[in-house]
C-alpha cells in the first residue's frame, strides 16, 4: 500500500464486478430474458463473465448461441434489449452488495488526498441505486459512465476523459483497476498503470500474454506483484 500511496496520485476504478458486486446480477437479467423466449439452461458463471467482458465483440451473443441453437440474431437484439428491464427490476428488488475491502481502500485513498474516479461502461442510471445504497461511492467526485463517452471499453475513451479531468496529473502517476480484459486493454490504450482484479479461476488469464499485475481481490494491494 505504502508503494501505491508513494507512486500514484490518481486512482481510477471500474464499477461493476471491481466495486460493485452486481456480475450475478446482469447474469440473472439475461437469464430471465431468455426464459421469455423458452431458453432455460444456464452456462456458469465464469463462462459467462469470460465471454461479457472479452475484448472481442459478440462472445456472450456467441455464447448462448452454442447453447441455445434456435437464437438467431433477430431473437438476441430482442433478448439483449429486455435485459437492461430485468436488470433494472434486480437492482430496485436488492439487495444490492459492495464487494469486499472496496469500501476501506477507497477510504484510504481518501484519507490520503488522492484523486479518484469511477470508468465503467455502465449507464449512469444503474449506478445510482449503488451510489444510494453505499454512500462511500459518492465520495468519489468523478464518474465517467457509457453515457458520457461516444466508443466505451475496450477503446480508451473514458480514461483519457479521466485524465483530461485532472490536467495536473501526469499519465505515469495514474492507475486503473479492472475486473476484465475489456477494461484492461482500455487501460493500456490510454497509458495508464493496469491492475486486474479477478478470481484465479477466471479464464481470461489463459488470454494474458504480456506481463501485467493481477490480484484475487482488493485486499491483494498491499502486496501488488506482476503476473508471471
Amino acid at each position: 500500500m505504502k508503494d501505491l500511496l508513494k507512486n500514484f496520485d490518481l486512482f481510477c476504478f471500474d464499477f461493476d464486478g471491481l466495486l460493485v458486486d452486481s456480475e450475478g446480477l446482469h447474469k440473472r437479467a439475461y437469464e430471465l430474458s431468455l426464459e421469455e423466449y423458452g431458453f432455460v439452461e444456464q452456462v456458469p458463471f465464469y463462462e459467462y463473465c469470460f465471454a461479457a467482458h472479452h475484448p472481442s465483440g459478440n462472445r456472450l451473443k456467441n455464447l448462448y448461441r452454442s447453447v441455445f441453437s434456435k437464437l438467431d440474431d433477430t431473437l438476441w437484439a430482442e433478448v439483449a434489449k429486455k435485459k437492461q428491464g430485468h436488470y433494472s427490476d434486480l437492482l430496485s428488488q436488492g439487495p444490492l452488495s459492495l464487494l469486499p475491502h472496496a469500501q476501506s481502500f477507497i477510504e484510504t485513498l481518501l484519507d490520503n488526498g488522492k484523486s479518484l474516479c469511477v470508468v465503467t461502461n455502465t449507464k449512469t442510471q444503474n449506478t445510482f441505486p449503488f451510489r444510494k445504497a453505499f454512500p462511500i461511492l459518492e465520495q468519489i467526485p468523478i464518474w465517467i459512465t457509457k453515457d458520457d463517452v461516444v466508443r466505451g471499453k475496450p477503446y480508451p475513451d473514458g480514461y483519457l476523459k479521466a485524465l483530461a479531468h485532472h490536467p495536473h496529473i501526469p499519465k505515469s502517476h495514474a492507475i486503473a483497476f479492472d475486473d476484465a480484459l475489456k477494461g484492461i486493454t482500455a487501460i493500456i490504450s490510454a497509458q495508464i498503470t493496469p491492475v486486474l482484479v479477478c478470481s484465479h479461476e477466471h479464464p481470461q488469464l489463459e488470454l494474458i500474454k504480456d506481463p501485467i499485475t493481477h490480484i484475487e481481490s482488493l485486499k491483494a494491494l498491499l502486496t501488488l506483484s506482476p503476473r508471471d
